[in-house]
């Protein structure tokens, strides 16, 4: 995967971006063939709901807002503008997954939250991913695992940002 990136030769005829990135590769395609297993099965988790990939991601956060979860929120999670996000939102409404509320603290928004069918979807959800986890991981490397995975996703984002100047 990152072969691609060649730079130029190094020591041993290695390039130097091979040779740096050779004690990540198998970590790099570890991570790729994880993106791509997720992905596949949010597709067939969201067609098994009549939903689309974004409409799923909007429940799983919806369902971790806990009652709390706004349409502004909502579209920053999902990096969506906020008529893309209305569309989202409105087919989840009509599909039953989530119901709109008053916000109490902010008269001029709403609050999302799940409907008993959402809650449903997503304990189903939950269980599919909770019997693959058991599958995969031990109870006892499950800490240090959730925390590898924190740590390479906020030194990705860290990085990347730096790099673009985003």
């Amino acid at each position: 995967m990152l072969r691609m990136f060649h730079t130029g030769e190094g020591e041993g005829g290695m390039s130097d971006t091979t040779a740096a990135a050779a004690p990540h590769e198998e970590l790099l395609s570890a991570l790729e063939a994880l993106a791509t297993s997720n992905a596949h099965v949010t597709g067939l988790l969201a067609s098994s709901l009549g939903i689309g990939p974004s409409d799923l991601r909007a429940l799983f956060f919806i369902a971790r807002g806990r009652g709390e979860a706004t349409p502004k929120r909502t579209a920053e999670f999902l990096e969506l503008s906020t008529g893309a996000t209305t569309s989202v939102l409105d087919r989840m409404a009509d599909a039953g997954f989530i119901v709109r509320r008053p916000n109490p603290t902010d008269r001029r928004s709403i609050c999302l939250a799940l409907a008993p069918s959402g809650e449903t979807a997503i304990e189903r959800i939950l269980g599919i991913f909770n019997r693959a986890l058991d599958a995969a991981v031990s109870p006892q490397d499950a800490p240090a695992i959730a925390a590898a995975f924190r740590a390479i996703g906020d030194a990705l984002v860290r990085v990347a940002e730096e790099e673009l100047g985003a």
